[in-house]
């Protein structure tokens, strides 16, 4: 059973109050988080490379399509759930295209339309809705869609819709892989670095990942062993095969720069 979401004014200010919908990197908050939505699915909290802090995610391909925004070189920052916070512009946009603006039921107070992500990137900020393809047929879907880029298309900001054909799942995962050692710091540790250093200097151009974690014993414990390759991945300072990369230390990894583009 799914619990009843309450929307009211009294809810709306207390979001405000909290902060959510503003900041930016590490201070961000998203508008809704997993909590708000306790029985909705498939819920996930992970921890960001870029950001250094948790993010939400309401279903499995908004985490995949955050984990090829964590692969990107020139997204500097990533803000899921962000809200189309000018209520009168997003109503004036739902005027505008004929359709109803979605309110509570109860008590008649208009709600927050969500973006799932805001992408701040090297040279501009884009706006990303996450939808399967099978929603796309949805008649009330195909009306929010049209507040929210009436909506970004007024602030001057790039809205497109991301469906499951668009996100390169194998990728994703090797990049989630990755960002198991989202924690983990190499740079500016000296031991770290020649250890790491001792590790590919014997290593071949080409090796699989039960190579790599036999060499590491000889330096570390495996489990450290295990972060400094998913850290090496992480930086792009090893090139990963994502089409062959499961949870298994057989898959093979190469020694170069560019991991995770084509």
């Amino acid at each position: 059973m799914k619990r009843k979401r309450h929307w009211n004014q009294a809810v709306y200010l207390k979001y405000i109050k909290e902060g959510r919908g503003f900041g930016v990197g590490i201070s961000y908050k998203p508008w809704v988080t997993v909590h708000d939505f306790p029985s909705e699915g498939v819920v996930t909290r992970i921890k960001g490379s870029k950001s250094g802090r948790v993010h939400h995610f309401l279903s499995e391909n908004e985490l995949h399509y955050f984990y090829l925004l964590e692969g990107d070189d020139e997204v500097v920052d990533i803000r899921e759930q962000f809200p189309l916070l000018d209520i009168e512009l997003a109503m004036s946009c739902a005027v505008k295209a004929g359709v109803k603006y979605p309110t509570d039921r109860d008590s008649k107070f208009p709600y927050i339309l969500t973006s799932d992500f805001m992408i701040t990137t090297k040279n501009a900020s884009k706006v990303r809705t996450v939808k399967m393809v099978k929603d796309l047929s949805n008649a009330r879907v195909i009306e929010k869609f049209e507040i929210e880029r009436r909506y970004w298309e007024a602030k001057g900001v790039d809205w497109k819709i991301v469906t499951e054909l668009d996100i390169d799942f194998p990728k994703a995962r090797a990049i989630g892989w990755a960002l198991g050692a989202a924690d983990f710091k190499i740079a500016n540790d000296m031991q770290m670095q020649m250890i790491v250093d001792a590790i590919l200097k014997r290593l071949e151009q080409h090796f699989t990942i039960k190579e790599f974690m036999m060499i590491s014993k000889d330096y570390c414990e495996t489990s450290i062993g295990a972060l400094i390759l998913k850290r090496l991945v992480l930086d792009k300072t090893l090139l990963i095969d994502c089409n062959s990369l499961v949870t298994s230390e057989t898959k093979g990894v190469k020694n170069d720069k560019g991991a995770f583009n084509k």
